[in-house]
């Protein structure tokens, strides 16, 4: 349900859900300025309204942000969901063998999902999976993206040595990776 708060002499409305599900409040700025409030379902909304005021810079600075900031929002209809699956599963599949020969790690699974808030994913059991958005990038951020996650079977974590994988085939990886940051996945 929409709702309404005062935060720092600004008027913002929110997007208030409440959930039997969940243990504790949880706000979310979204790319298109939309605020989010999730709170236990019986949680007494006033108590929801003071973590608000108390997070009130973090909100009206997230806000600002991305006012300030728009970026690109990549988001599909269902008809171009299924359509990006089938482009992007065989983007990376193609991707996957070029940088494998290089890296030669062993993968057990890859999956195209239709993710709002990653762009990858490695699993310990060497499942790749990877945002169906991918397709509408350029090669190189495609490229990173199936690097990244292909690097993740060497090293699971992102220490020194994961980067210095990713260097291995994509060395300008740092700039990629804050150029990627302009999308935003809906």
């Amino acid at each position: 349900m929409k709702k309404e708060i005062e935060l720092l002499d600004k008027k913002i409305s929110y997007l208030f859900n409440p959930s039997r599900r969940a243990k504790k409040i949880r706000l979310t700025v979204k790319s298109d300025g939309n605020l989010m409030v999730s709170a236990p379902f019986r949680l007494d909304e006033n108590r929801v309204r003071d973590f608000m005021k108390i997070k009130s810079k973090w909100i009206t600075d997230k806000l600002n942000y991305f006012r300030e900031h728009p970026g690109i929002i990549l988001s599909a209809d269902k008809e171009a969901v299924v359509e990006h699956k089938r482009a992007a599963l065989k983007l990376v599949h193609s991707r996957l063998e070029y940088f494998n020969k290089i890296y030669q790690f062993r993968y057990a699974k890859v999956a195209i999902r239709n993710q709002i808030t990653r762009w990858g994913s490695c699993s310990k059991n060497g499942h790749l999976s990877f945002n169906n958005k991918v397709v509408l990038l350029s090669e190189r951020h495609a490229d990173y993206i199936v690097v990244h996650e292909l690097c993740h079977l060497g090293q699971l974590n992102h220490s020194q040595n994961f980067w210095n994988l990713v260097a291995k085939t994509v060395p300008d990886y740092k700039k990629i990776k804050k150029e990627l940051k302009q999308f935003h996945l809906r």
